[in-house]
């Protein structure tokens, strides 16, 4: 079962209390898979599911809130996923029309866009249980979320532009950060940051998903941070190691050549240590050194060392073209 299904089923389980919140919920869930039709027979409210416990909880709340037995339908998809999609149907003409009104699904957010904006899910005066409610059952209704083991993604269409600034609004009211993408399916409100996507989660009311999610982040940015610790270590013992390599040779040709009693007295000590110590860093060439020089110190004489055997080098071709 994968992470986006867990969330659902977890949620399809959550029944709140309040009357107003169930009927938050519907509306959520008629937004984002509803449909309404007119046929030979009436008027008729459908809302599909490809989850049955979600089928379950919109007839639980047609039973609940409005008194109505409600159809459930079961179809086979035949294209891509061939599982089954789940309609929950209301074909009462009278009672559609009482729902509709009661559900003021004209607009989710108000009767017009202007209304709308007062009476708007995302409205400080609003409550925040309807809010949350709401953005539940949108996301059963169309939301997907991705395995946080795989990546940072939480998707949920709507219908229209405005659909989608007015769920970006309601969205930021729970400072949620969400932005959308146009498809040729229509608007896509979606959230890429794993922090946003937990605080979604947690308003939607998913908290055991949440935890699987943190645990999941958490291991991730830990797993990160060490292997880019263990990344920098490499690089620096990798650094340190072609840096004592390269002195040592420099050491050894000024040996062959003028022999390092020919070198001032502290430039001999540092060039023996070099020698004894060909793993040591800079730091702990110093600490070994008598009297004890700092790392600053013990760089000034190694570059001093590479000069001298840079124009000793330098001497040796030089020659070597004359006598050609």
């Amino acid at each position: 079962m994968s992470f986006s299904s867990e969330v659902k089923e977890e949620l399809a389980r959550l029944v709140p209390r309040r009357r107003c919140c169930r009927k938050s919920e519907l509306l959520g869930l008629f937004k984002a898979c509803g449909t309404l039709r007119l046929g030979r027979e009436g008027a008729s409210v459908a809302i599909e599911a490809e989850n049955s416990l979600v089928a379950r909880k919109v007839f639980l709340y047609f039973k609940q809130i409005y008194g109505l037995q409600a159809q459930i339908l079961v179809r086979r998809r035949q294209r891509l996923r061939r599982t089954n999609v789940y309609m929950v149907r209301v074909t009462s003409s009278d009672v559609v029309s009482s729902v509709l009104k009661d559900l003021g699904l004209s607009d989710p957010f108000g009767e017009t866009p202007r209304e709308g904006a007062k009476r708007a899910y995302s409205d400080p005066d609003y409550p925040k249980c309807c809010s949350r409610a709401f953005l539940r059952g949108f996301f059963l209704g169309s939301g997907f979320v991705g395995s946080p083991g795989k990546g940072h993604h939480l998707e949920m269409p709507v219908n229209d532009g405005l659909s989608a600034e007015q769920m970006i609004a309601l969205l930021n009211h729970f400072d949620i950060s969400a932005k959308v993408s146009a498809r040729r399916t229509g608007p896509l409100v979606y959230i890429k940051h794993g922090a946003d996507i937990a605080d979604f989660l947690n308003v939607v009311g998913a908290h055991s998903a949440l935890m699987t999610y943190e645990n999941v982040r958490a291991y991730k940015t830990m797993k990160s941070r060490v292997n880019r610790l263990v990344n920098m270590e490499t690089a620096n013992l990798t650094k340190v190691a072609r840096a004592a390599a390269r002195q040592t040779d420099d050491i050894r040709f000024i040996q062959q050549t003028l022999g390092l009693s020919s070198l001032p007295e502290a430039l001999m000590d540092t060039a023996r240590l070099r020698l004894e110590h060909p793993e040591a860093t800079l730091e702990e060439l110093g600490q070994l050194a008598s009297p004890p020089v700092g790392k600053s110190g013990v760089n000034h004489r190694m570059r001093k060392l590479s000069a001298i055997a840079s124009d000793l080098r330098k001497s040796d071709e030089r020659a070597a073209v004359q006598n050609a």
